[in-house]
């Protein structure tokens, strides 16, 4: 996150030389300067199903998967928030878990089981050393048709407290009741 391969967090897409030629540590510094809040999705594999090595442990399957989930959490969110205090407070676990172009590999209850092995994690970093800070979890988003965030909210609901939709359409302004983008926080 602070030296990435070749000077640049996008080393592994697009040609050479037309790549950002910055890393996260400049992303989020700038992020915080601005007052902007950011989202943070924390995955085991990312949308191009990188690192292969991470391919085993999507999903986690034997203990020492799931503990390799919970410290890449853990050092995550300790380095983005204790380690340099960027002021990232809001976390999605995965990104459209429904749909397998984002990378997720595993079933809906695998999700689930992530989800409360993340919360986990970022709770203890929290209570541990950010006692006076709030974070929200972000529920699982959807390309649309799903019912994935309905049944996380039925079946895990105490694991998030924010649900984003997304919409892709090209020109929003006649989207249905959603308006142009709603982002609702549970209270």
């Amino acid at each position: 996150m602070t030296n990435p391969p070749q000077g640049s967090d996008y080393w592994w897409s697009g040609e050479p030389g037309t790549v950002w030629q910055r890393n996260a540590k400049s992303i989020f510094n700038s992020l915080k300067q601005a007052n902007i809040r950011s989202v943070v999705s924390i995955r085991n594999v990312d949308s191009s199903w990188r690192p292969s090595w991470a391919l085993q442990l999507n999903p986690p399957r034997a203990k020492e998967d799931w503990s390799e989930w919970l410290e890449q959490v853990f050092a995550t969110v300790y380095w983005l928030n204790v380690r340099n205090d960027y002021r990232v407070d809001d976390w999605e676990i995965h990104n459209e878990p429904d749909n397998r172009d984002r990378g997720w590999g595993g079933t809906r209850a695998d999700y689930f089981e992530l989800v409360k092995v993340a919360k986990d994690a970022i709770d203890f970093v929290y209570q541990t050393y950010l006692p006076s800070r709030t974070y929200r979890i972000h529920g699982p988003k959807t390309v649309g048709g799903s019912n994935w965030p309905a049944s996380a909210l039925q079946e895990i609901p105490n694991y998030f407290d924010t649900v984003n939709v997304h919409n892709y359409d090209a020109d929003i302004s006649g989207a249905s009741h959603f308006g142009k983008c709603v982002k609702k926080e549970i209270k």
